[in-house]
């Protein structure tokens, strides 16, 4: 339902609604399966037929907001943030990928992680 939001609003007014809606649950919630909702919504209105033009525009805040969300105390929003930034690299190309200083570290270091808490 909110992807077909996404996809049928004007961009200038669905986007700014997601903006405010994504950055408050991912960064000031204290619930971690809020924050966890907030990066599956990103992932998946970033697609070309929804919101991809708005967030290329944006794609530094998002960038950092993927980049804190890896670093998060809870292992199911740093999975999130990991199936977020499939989603990034599949749509917000080439803009996504140029931010792979930023971002490739983090990953590696939280797949690292995750691979080290699989029993």
């Amino acid at each position: 339902m909110l992807y077909s939001f996404a996809s049928e609003i004007p961009n200038e007014i669905a986007y700014n609604l997601f903006k405010t809606a994504i950055g408050n649950l991912c960064t000031q919630d204290a619930d971690p399966l809020k924050r966890r909702a907030g990066l599956k919504v990103l992932g998946n209105i970033c697609d070309s037929d929804a919101l991809c033009d708005p967030i290329k525009d944006d794609i530094e805040l998002w960038t950092d907001l993927l980049v804190r969300s890896l670093q998060d105390t809870t292992q199911i929003v740093r999975e999130a943030a990991c199936e977020a930034i499939g989603d990034f690299a599949d749509d917000v190309i080439p803009d996504f990928l140029d931010q792979h200083p930023k971002v490739m570290p983090v990953l590696l270091q939280s797949l690292t992680e995750l691979i080290e808490l699989a029993p």
